[in-house]
């Protein structure tokens, strides 16, 4: 493998990452506030940055690129959070 390729798998998996941790980020604001409309708001700002990193991994797998395994256990764990019925009333850590 070329050291480009190297390079820019890297800078993919820490793109996703950052992503990933925003949504997390957003996602606990949600559910740290009293608010109901700004905890609405931070989960819909998670859910974004979330479909962000997803979308970014499907483009990543398309193109044949490698990247961090622990990116897809971590989309796997977040998204029923994220969806679920209670994604704003729960108050499940994702940490």
């Amino acid at each position: 493998m070329s050291s480009l390729r190297k390079r820019t798998e890297a800078i993919f998996s820490d793109f996703v990452t950052t992503e990933l941790d925003l949504a997390l980020t957003f996602y606990d604001i949600a559910h740290t506030t009293e608010d109901p409309e700004r905890a609405e708001r931070n989960i819909e700002n998670a859910r974004r940055a979330f479909e962000s990193a997803k979308d970014f991994v499907s483009r990543m797998k398309r193109n044949g690129h490698g990247y961090d395994a622990t990116i897809d256990e971590r989309l796997v764990e977040m998204e029923p959070h994220l969806y679920g019925d209670d994604a704003i009333t729960a108050r499940t850590p994702l940490r």
